[in-house]
């Protein structure tokens, strides 16, 4: 029996001879399933390829787009203080609640410095979407963002 040089045979225990060829094991035997080269080389890189575009196309695609109307509601122990409208800011502003620096942008808020010993506030960083909230409760100050448009159900439960 002669091998090509691509191909070495492999004795089994049980008497079956099964090829190896390209790094893909192959029974020898027809009627079995491996031996339909289905993983080859150029199928795998395809695979792979395809799913990672599918992946990046995902990745962009799930983004959403800015709503319109948001307001940030800045409340201090639970009473509210400030309600500014996000969209109709100019020019990036500061405001000082006592602890709390929040920077106003157009279309978000965030708290540039707090004087809380663990400092979450300030690295949650920048909130711009409906229902996202930032709390400080060292120096009871909760910023959450309201409006933006229809309310979206996230799950009904049964």
């Amino acid at each position: 029996m002669t091998v090509p040089k691509n191909k070495t045979l492999l004795n089994l225990r049980n008497g079956k001879t099964i090829s190896q060829q390209r790094g893909f094991i192959m029974s020898a035997d027809k009627s079995s399933p491996l031996s339909e080269r289905v993983f080859t080389n150029r199928n795998l890189i395809f695979f792979f390829a395809l799913t990672s575009l599918l992946c990046v196309a995902a990745i962009v695609f799930s983004g959403r787009t800015a709503e319109t109307g948001q307001t940030a509601v800045v409340r201090k122990n639970g009473e509210v203080i400030y309600n500014i409208d996000l969209e109709s800011v100019d020019e990036p502003y500061t405001i000082d609640t006592g602890g709390n620096i929040l920077l106003v942008e157009k279309g978000g808020i965030s708290v540039m410095s707090a004087d809380c010993p663990d400092g979450l506030c300030v690295k949650q960083g920048a909130i711009s979407r409906r229902s996202q909230t930032i709390v400080c409760l060292p120096n009871r100050l909760s910023v959450s963002i309201e409006g933006g448009g229809e309310q979206e159900t996230d799950a009904v439960v049964r």
